[in-house]
């Protein structure tokens, strides 16, 4: 069917997962450097400053340096994760190894605007896949409720990856989503 008009497709800035990323990494650094040019300007400022870590001069540097290194600890890994997540998908999906599935869609659940449900449950042919829009991915998540295509009775095709062992909430990845005009 020719007249299929694409209205997604998955690439790097796909929901803006690893722009979220990239940004909580540099607010980490901000901290961090912060950090050290404030205990570097308090230290040089006041040599002789003695007495306990609150009641230092250089406490509340220090404290942003941690913060900082923490907070880089939790960003970090997260972001290689997601990183390494968009590769394997684009390795995928550039070799043509997903999944495809084509036909009339059928909606068994919708989820509400606010969230506090499954996402929306479609099901094409004999594939049901869901679409949350509280999920962190890089697929489609545009449910009914927030302005989604997938409604009931609309001819799609939909391009899929299935990997039940990614650690997702969801075990697929909806790479792309074509839709009759």
């Amino acid at each position: 069917m020719n007249n299929l008009i694409t209205i997604f497709i998955f690439n790097q800035n796909s929901n803006l997962v690893l722009n979220d990323f990239q940004n909580r990494i540099v607010i980490g650094i901000i901290s961090l450097i912060g950090g050290l040019i404030g205990y570097l300007f308090k230290r040089s400022k006041d040599k002789s400053a003695a007495g306990f870590l609150w009641t230092h001069p250089t406490s509340l540097p220090v404290i942003a340096m941690a913060v900082g290194m923490l907070w880089l600890g939790v960003c970090i890994p997260f972001y290689l994760h997601y990183k390494s997540e968009y590769s394997r998908l684009q390795a995928e999906y550039d070799s043509q190894q997903y999944h495809l599935v084509e036909g009339i869609v059928h909606v068994m659940h919708t989820q509400p605007a606010s969230g506090h449900d499954t996402g929306d449950i479609i099901q094409i042919g004999n594939v049901e896949l869901q679409v949350d829009a509280f999920v962190e991915t890089f697929g489609y998540r545009e449910t009914i409720m927030h302005g989604g295509a997938l409604t009931e009775g609309t001819y799609a095709r939909v391009y899929y990856d299935y990997n039940p062992t990614n650690g997702d909430p969801l075990p697929y990845t909806i790479l792309r989503v074509d839709v009759k005009k």
